[in-house]
């Protein structure tokens, strides 16, 4: 594939998958679980992916970018336009290929873990 997108969905069980190419060519969309997702990414070359920023999006663009992936995190503002019935990365990942909205992302660290800032937050606490 050529500057493949990946777009997913992350929800509790279930995360949809949309992969395209920057052109808007679909390339596939699927249904996968919490278990068969790190595999699945792990058989793909390194594209972009892409997440709404999210409490667990920060885990998973950690576990992405380990398995060579560029991410982007977008704000849950700039994804609420694209969302009809539940469903938002299918019309976003087409109006991202076709460059007709710019991907505004939410910056995210990739090193710092959640233990780190669960100390820092109880030592402000504890002050």
């Amino acid at each position: 594939m050529k500057n493949p997108m990946i777009g997913v969905d992350l929800a509790k069980a279930v995360f949809q998958v949309h992969g395209a190419l920057r052109t808007g060519e679909v390339q596939f969309r699927k249904k996968l679980t919490r278990k068969q997702f790190p595999a699945f990414m792990a058989q793909q070359e390194p594209s972009m992916v892409i997440f709404e920023a999210c409490g667990s999006a920060h885990f998973w663009a950690r576990e992405m970018e380990a398995l060579g992936q560029e991410v982007k995190l977008i704000a849950p503002q700039y994804v609420r336009p694209f969302v009809k019935r539940q469903k938002m990365m299918r019309p976003m990942l087409r109006r991202l290929s076709l460059r007709h909205a710019s991907l505004r992302c939410v910056s995210w660290s990739p090193k710092q873990s959640s233990s780190s800032l669960a100390r820092r937050s109880s030592a402000a606490g504890n002050a």
